[in-house]
């Protein structure tokens, strides 16, 4: 009889006690990112989002949690396989080794950080750890697979974005330019609907635009519109017309509150489908962020829908910040 194990095993833990970190050490008040988890697999795209992570703590004198899975198919920590129980201990005592080590290496002995081992489906431990720590951040890369690829494989970053319980910035690593290697973003595009999730990423990124003394480009997109059913009467090119009119009107008024507190500011209208009037906006503005709200949609609602921000992050050659408020 097998003895049943659960999906999520006890972690491997290695700590670092650092001093306190620099923003601390000059005495500034900087609470956007208190804690901010990076889930490491060892690869590229995943050093790469540590780089960011490391450039956001130094800033915000946030703690690291470098969080490596593994993930199994099988039932490998079962006394009556100590063959399997004996090779998983290997493993994890590997991927132990290889975090500290990168800590070590890639982390600022001024920034506080830990390096811990889970068991578990990467997505799901990602999340409730962000939820049991209280996260403020999940910084996390993605390989931004497309097409049947995508269908495929799907997108550990995308489940990640979907499911967790603060915000999320993902880094498509294999399109970012080589000069940006680090988080010091001076072009930072904002599209923005007007609601309440959207005023929530436009105060993060204005946070951002002061710490890095860097250009908010706002950005508001008027929908494509398809007549159905007993709709197919209006005069669509009227409804985006008075669209746009409203939305520069509501731009004007942000633009003008945020240029009274010494942000510098522009604003652009454009048509279309969202995501992909984002992402050709972030290029043509050499934006080298983005920062987006979700309404994290689940289930059904999210398979009918999907999610405008997965869509940029999957095509954006930008870090995409995807604000989620806790």
């Amino acid at each position: 009889m097998k003895t049943k194990i659960k999906a999520r095993r006890p972690k491997s833990t290695a700590t670092r006690r650092a001093s306190p970190s620099r923003a601390q050490a000059k005495g500034k008040n900087r609470t956007e990112f208190k804690s901010i988890i990076v889930p490491i697999d060892f690869s590229e795209t995943s050093i790469k989002s540590l780089e960011y992570a490391v450039a956001l703590a130094g800033k915000f004198g946030s703690k690291l949690q470098l969080i490596h899975i593994l993930e199994f198919p099988g039932v490998f920590n079962s006394t009556s396989q100590p063959a399997y129980a004996a090779w998983d201990s290997g493993v994890e005592k590997s991927a132990k080794t290889r975090l500290t080590d990168l800590l070590d290496e890639r982390v600022d002995e001024l920034i506080p950080a830990t390096a811990e081992v889970h068991f578990g489906r990467a997505y799901k431990t990602i999340c409730e750890l962000a939820l049991d720590r209280k996260a403020d951040l999940i910084v996390i890369g993605t390989h931004g697979f497309t097409g049947l690829k995508h269908l495929l494989l799907g997108s550990t970053a995308e489940r990640v974005i979907r499911h967790a319980p603060c915000s999320v910035l993902a880094i498509r690593t294999k399109e970012v330019r080589a000069e940006k290697t680090v988080l010091v973003p001076k072009n930072i595009l904002v599209p923005t609907d007007f609601s309440r999730p959207g005023e929530e990423a436009l105060r993060l990124a204005v946070a951002l635009a002061r710490e890095h003394e860097a250009r908010l480009q706002l950005l508001y997109v008027v929908p494509i519109h398809y007549a159905v059913g007993d709709y197919d009467v209006m005069d669509y090119a009227v409804l985006a017309a008075e669209q746009k009119e409203e939305g520069q009107k509501q731009l004007d008024k942000l633009s003008k509150k945020l240029k009274a507190e010494g942000i510098s500011v522009s604003t652009q209208i454009r048509h279309g489908r969202p995501a992909v009037e984002i992402n050709e906006a972030a290029a043509d503005l050499d934006a080298d962020l983005i920062v987006i709200s979700t309404r994290g949609n689940t289930g059904w609602q999210h398979a009918l829908m999907g999610s405008t921000a997965e869509e940029v992050v999957r095509h954006s050659v930008a870090p995409v910040l995807i604000v989620r408020k806790k």
